[in-house]
């Protein structure tokens, strides 16, 4: 999953910036999580990585079509 992040970052042209400030964003805050639940069981992990993926779908809902047809 990470290999088709990193490509889909890599060719984002010119929205690469919003890319890496949304990340750092993301990192920002979850980073503090991550630390508490690292080592915890799989299933700790799994469970924050689904919640992530709701909050992308729901940034994605907001992205004007247009910017979408760009990528």
């Amino acid at each position: 999953l990470s290999v088709i992040y990193d490509y889909a970052k890599e060719n984002s042209g010119p929205l690469k910036q919003g890319v890496d400030a949304m990340e750092g964003i993301v990192k920002l805050m979850v980073g503090p999580v991550y630390r508490k639940i690292e080592g915890k069981p799989f299933e700790v992990l799994r469970l924050a990585d689904r919640k992530v993926d709701d909050a992308i779908v729901k940034l994605d809902s907001h992205v004007p079509p247009s910017l979408k047809s760009r990528t």
